[in-house]
């Protein structure tokens, strides 16, 4: 078997309806640092980012101002859960081993993840199980690419 680093979870990403009543809560109330807030770069959506310590929690909030691609599922949910390894080279082994697993492996840009059919399968959910490299080693550096463009 090829060895690899192994993977952490870098963040959770949620949809929500109410992003200011989420940052009341993760904010004000619990105390995490409000990292970013804005439209995101690619979706018809505000964006926020709370640093949690290990992880990022990142909020989506469909909006319908007409710039950029609506969300899909715009439904309040955990979205995403990010994984990430330390190279380029991990990740080629990550996924070459989920592939050899039988796992439906769904490539975009610089990242892949798990058809959502199969979370929905094992998990009762469609929150994407995204994966990238990060050579930066900061949690909330990854791609650009966003499945659910």
């Amino acid at each position: 078997m090829i060895t690899m680093s192994r993977p952490v979870v870098a963040a959770l990403e949620y949809t929500v309806q109410d992003l200011d009543q989420c940052l009341s809560l993760l904010v004000e109330a619990m105390g995490f640092p409000l990292e970013y807030r804005d439209r995101h770069p690619q979706l018809d959506a505000e964006v926020a980012t709370v640093n949690a310590g290990g992880v990022r929690i990142n909020l989506v909030s469909p909006t319908d101002s007409g710039v950029g691609i609506p969300l899909e599922n715009t439904d309040n949910r955990m979205s995403q859960l990010n994984i990430v390894v330390p190279t380029a080279g991990d990740a080629a082994t990550l996924k070459a081993r989920l592939v050899a697993a039988g796992a439906p492996v769904v490539e975009r840009d610089d990242l892949f993840f798990l058809d959502t059919s199969m979370m929905q399968e094992l998990f009762g959910v469609t929150t994407a199980f995204v994966m990238y490299a990060n050579e930066t080693g900061e949690p909330g550096d990854g791609p650009a690419g966003d499945p659910e463009a």
